[in-house]
């Protein structure tokens, strides 16, 4: 991922923490005092599907006041691709 973001000019700090996900994004989100979060989602549940957002994705979009991008990962179109040219393709439609 940092090396996509870095051809487009841009830079990107990936991280991995334990803990709960609406209290470590934003705790680590403030830390770096980040511009933009991206979280995965895998909407299992047939509300999640439409909604497009699933459970966790979506209560680390309420717990935080920064900006939040939600890719869907999993299942679906482009299961079996990378999640970054997923959005890259789509964002080139």
């Amino acid at each position: 991922m940092k090396a996509r973001a870095a051809e487009r000019g841009l830079d990107a700090t990936t991280a991995v923490r334990d803990g709960d996900p609406t209290k470590v994004v934003p705790a680590y989100a403030d830390e770096v005092d980040a511009d933009l979060l991206v979280v995965g989602s895998h909407g299992k549940t047939p509300r999640e599907k439409v909604q497009g957002l699933g459970s966790v994705s979506e209560a680390v979009v309420k717990s935080t006041d920064r900006a939040v991008l939600v890719v869907g990962v999993g299942s679906g179109r482009g299961a079996d691709r990378d999640a970054g040219e997923e959005a890259d393709e789509e964002a080139d439609e």
